[in-house]
């Protein structure tokens, strides 16, 4: 495997230009609720069923997002910046 030069300049603008995109997509996905009063019940009820009842599926999901974070990293240790 080769190791390819990429400039940081380029690298940087990708970064931004990629960060940018996806906040225009969520924001456009997502938007902004009307009311936040409305959203207030059900955001108790699903806090409490996220962080209480299933306590040990955020581990998991926790430990399955570090290791696709260190798989990403591994993959890019060889190019050069």
């Amino acid at each position: 495997m080769s190791s390819r030069y990429v400039p940081p300049s380029i690298l940087g603008a990708g970064v931004i230009v990629i960060g940018l995109v996806g906040y225009f997509i969520f924001s456009a996905v997502v938007g902004n609720p009307a009311s936040f009063e409305s959203v207030a019940a059900p955001t108790a009820d699903f806090r409490i069923t996220l962080w209480i009842g299933r306590a040990l599926d955020v581990l998991v999901q926790g430990a399955l997002v570090l290791s696709g974070v260190m798989g990403v990293v591994a993959l890019l240790r060889g190019i050069r910046v």
